[in-house]
């Protein structure tokens, strides 16, 4: 007797090991599934989402009609930024800009807490309004004073300095009315469309490279272009 319900407690025992182990199965494919809709969707929707933005309104460096466009998302008072345009754009400029292979495009993304980040994109795009070639050097000039409080008055200062052929009372004006708030709030809505979360965040053609690794960079570049040319 007491054989017998050994015998039945090991098949129970062996029944129920069995159960658990084709629920743990079933969980795993649909953990699987479920990941991996959920995965390519969101890539699929970034790529859709970069197919659709038009950057027809934003600053561009280069020629137009370069092949490989680099879009960069800046904070005008982020250090990283900063670090980026003196240390890694001049090296793009050289190898790529300056040949026509590739354009930088900016987009205005603050993300540094205060007021200043805002001020001075604001402030970036009253310029860009006013002059659309010259507004690099004004962005130079903000890298250049970023440890400086980006008040309206310094703004306006700073442009009659490095542009003496600015408008000042009308960029004192815009400033002083905000005018270029809306400007910046788009900006702002592309970086969010494309997942942007920090600053700098540099795109190639749509995708993402570490803004601190000029050969990944480089890399990613020359593939673009390498592309261009199987076409």
């Amino acid at each position: 007797m007491a054989q017998k319900r050994k015998k039945n407690n090991q098949g129970n025992l062996i029944m129920i090991t069995g159960v658990i182990a084709v629920l743990v199965l079933i969980g795993i494919g649909l953990y699987s599934a479920f990941s991996s809709i959920g995965g390519g969707s969101s890539n699929n929707e970034t790529k859709a989402a970069y197919s659709e933005i038009s950057f027809e309104n934003q600053p561009v460096y280069g020629k137009e009609d370069a092949p490989v466009t680099i879009v960069e998302f800046v904070d005008f008072k982020c250090p990283s930024c900063k670090e980026f345009h003196k240390g890694i754009f001049p090296q793009l400029k050289k190898d790529f800009i300056d040949k026509g292979k590739a354009k930088l495009i900016l987009v205005n993304f603050p993300v540094i807490e205060g007021e200043d980040s805002p001020r001075a994109a604001m402030a970036g795009e009253a310029v860009f309004n006013q002059n659309k070639e010259a507004v690099w050097k004004y962005y130079e000039a903000l890298f250049d004073n970023q440890d400086k409080e980006f008040t309206s008055e310094f703004s306006v200062e700073l442009a009659k300095k490095e542009l003496p052929d600015i408008d000042a009372k009308k960029l004192e004006q815009e400033l002083k009315e905000n005018t270029y708030a809306s400007a910046v709030s788009d900006d702002q809505i592309i970086g969010r469309k494309l997942e942007v979360q920090s600053t700098p965040t540099i795109l190639i053609n749509g995708k993402e490279v570490a803004f601190f690794n000029y050969p990944a960079i480089k890399a990613a570049i020359e593939e673009e272009l390498g592309s261009e040319g199987d076409e």
